[in-house]
């Protein structure tokens, strides 16, 4: 056998497919730290925001959205979207 035709013992090449493994194996680990620490409280808190949840009054109960529909709230909360929104060039 001449030195430029050498077989090689590794056999055939993979698929192009079968590197999709190895990402999803390493994709799931940071996919899981993203649902952990963004996903899980972001619907913790909405979960929360929808009750009367308290340490100082036990019994829960869904109140949907009665929560912000109180007229302090919702004031503080359109007057706080008007100066996002205009850059807090507006007074009061």
């Amino acid at each position: 056998m001449t030195p430029t035709s050498r077989t090689h013992s590794r056999g055939p090449r993979p698929p192009a497919l079968a590197g999709i493994g190895e990402f999803a194996v390493f994709a799931a680990s940071g996919v899981d730290i993203y649902a952990l620490f963004v996903l899980a409280p972001v619907a913790m808190t909405v979960s929360y925001g929808r009750t009367n949840r308290s340490p100082f009054n036990p019994p829960t109960r869904f109140d949907g959205l009665d929560n912000y529909t109180q007229p302090i709230l919702v004031c503080y909360l359109v007057r706080y979207f008007v100066k996002g929104l205009t850059g807090g060039a507006t007074q009061g």
